[in-house]
């Protein structure tokens, strides 16, 4: 028996034969529990693992794998009707510098937006029929983009954001003024999940799972809370 040990992507834990202790009943509580949901856990219980289990199971772009990946899981005995019927994109906030200067951390942020949007245009780029363009100042505006052409092609969008702490935690305890700066007032997680809670709200983002570590969320954990 194979054990995933420093892997945590679902594709690769089944396709490469590893074990994987199989949760996936809990796919269709999750459905029923909202379309925002917040999963908090330490580091290294799985947060990421179960991220990448739900965005092989709702991406139209995996549709031809399910029998592969879910035929011998719970979920895939028993599938719902959402199964492979959205457009799924994926942030991941560790990916973020946060060593930087806070002007350097906005534009980290924006960087891994718009490297996220690209990377979905070419994933998705047969079905969305659209040419994603960056905005190096503004992710927010590729990002909007991206659920646009989505909706466009009759498919709402599953966002899903990893580690949505990470940099602000790391901020936090070494700089503690730039945290502030960063989550209070019209600070830039508050201008990001502004921008996710107007688009969560009947404009093309049907469902959003963010993960984050529990007991260092700060203040900054409101505006998540808003998205409920």
């Amino acid at each position: 028996m194979k054990f995933p040990y420093g892997t945590a992507d679902f594709h690769k834990i089944i396709t490469d034969g590893y074990y994987y202790a199989d949760r996936t009943a809990h796919i269709r509580a999750l459905e029923t529990a909202g379309d925002q949901l917040l999963f908090l856990r330490p580091r290294r219980f799985g947060k990421t693992a179960w991220l990448t289990t739900l965005e092989n199971y709702y991406d139209l772009a995996r549709a031809g794998e399910f029998d592969a990946l879910f035929g011998s899981l719970a979920i895939g005995r028993e599938p719902t009707a959402r199964r492979n019927s959205y457009f799924v994109l994926r942030w991941d906030f560790s990916m973020v510098d946060a060593s930087g200067s806070l002007a350097e951390i906005r534009q980290a942020l924006h960087n891994h937006i718009n490297a996220q949007v690209a990377d979905f245009g070419v994933r998705c780029g047969d079905r969305l029929r659209a040419d994603l363009q960056s905005h190096p100042s503004d992710g927010l505006v590729a990002f909007r983009a991206a659920v646009s052409a989505a909706r466009a092609q009759g498919h709402d969008l599953y966002l899903l954001i990893d580690e949505y702490d990470n940099f602000a935690n790391e901020l936090m305890q070494q700089r503690r003024a730039d945290y502030d700066a960063l989550v209070s007032g019209e600070g830039l997680l508050k201008t990001v999940f502004k921008a996710v809670k107007s688009l969560a709200s009947g404009s093309g983002i049907d469902r959003v799972f963010i993960t984050g570590v529990s007991g260092g969320a700060g203040g900054h954990i409101q505006w998540l809370q808003r998205l409920q």
